[in-house]
Order: structure tokens, then C-alpha cells, then sequence
């Protein structure tokens, strides 16, 4: 599978992956069984966690993410996250709709919520999927779409 062929080579270069699944692959399908590296972290379904980011052999935060099971697309997830307050940088991965953000008008709403969920969580970055759209939602803190 070209994906879990990518993963590899980015891991021959020491490059970390943090994913999460989303309502198209969720944690339970198939696909979730596949032999992925060691870059690869895979976010549980259960509740948000915590891997440590690390850069030049030094830990500066955490990486925090939930993926989506079955039974649980409906879910605020964005309520469940909130950062350590000893982490100088906290990224938040999350598979969800935020309000009525621009092509949410195409999808089934997953992992609903707002904005204002997502500041008081005290993130300082929030990488989301699931609406195919690039876009900014917010600079404060960083709320990005990735498209």
C-alpha cells in the first residue's frame, strides 16, 4: 500500500507521524490493522492522548489527538483535550467539524464543536481534518484546515 510504504521512508529520515482516524477509516476498520513504523503514533478512540514532541532530542510538548470509532462520530471530542500547562508548544490532531466552517455544508458532521471549544482547551495549534478545505478558522490560537 503506497501510504504505509510513505510512512517508511519518512521514517528512514527520523520523521514523526501523528495521526488520527477519521469517520472514513476508523479505528476499528481494517485498515487501522496495518504494520505501520515506529514514526507512526496512532491516536487511541478511547480518550485524548499525549505523545511527547521531541525535537532535537529535547521534549518542548506534547502532540494530543483522539481518533474517531464507531458509535462516536457525534462526540465533541474538542471537549476532552486539554494541554499540559508544563508543555512549551501543545499541537492538537483532531478528525471533526468545527461550527459551520467553509465546505462543512458537504459532509456528515463529525466530532462537532465550536470554536470556542478549541481555545479552552489551551492548545496552541489545532491541525483538523475532515472538511476537505483549506482554510484558517482562527490565529488564536491557530486553527487550520488542511484541505
Amino acid at each position: 500500500m503506497r501510504f504505509v510504504r510513505a510512512m517508511y521512508r519518512l521514517a528512514e529520515h527520523r520523521i514523526a507521524v501523528y495521526m488520527v482516524q477519521g469517520n472514513h477509516d476508523p479505528a476499528e476498520s481494517w485498515k487501522a490493522q496495518l504494520q505501520m513504523p515506529d514514526n507512526v503514533h496512532v491516536f487511541s478512540s478511547e480518550q485524548v492522548q499525549r505523545f511527547p514532541l521531541i525535537v532535537n532530542n529535547i521534549e518542548i510538548g506534547g502532540v494530543y489527538g483522539i481518533s474517531c470509532g464507531h458509535g462516536n462520530e457525534s462526540d465533541n471530542y474538542a471537549r476532552q483535550y486539554r494541554a499540559f500547562e508544563r508543555d512549551e508548544f501543545s499541537l492538537a490532531v483532531m478528525h471533526g467539524t468545527v461550527g459551520s466552517s467553509a465546505g462543512s455544508e458537504n459532509h456528515n458532521v463529525t466530532g462537532p464543536c465550536s470554536l470556542t471549544d478549541l481555545a479552552e482547551a489551551a492548545m496552541d495549534y489545532w491541525a483538523l481534518g475532515h472538511i476537505h478545505k483549506s482554510q484558517v478558522l482562527s490565529e488564536e490560537p491557530l486553527v487550520v484546515y488542511s484541505g
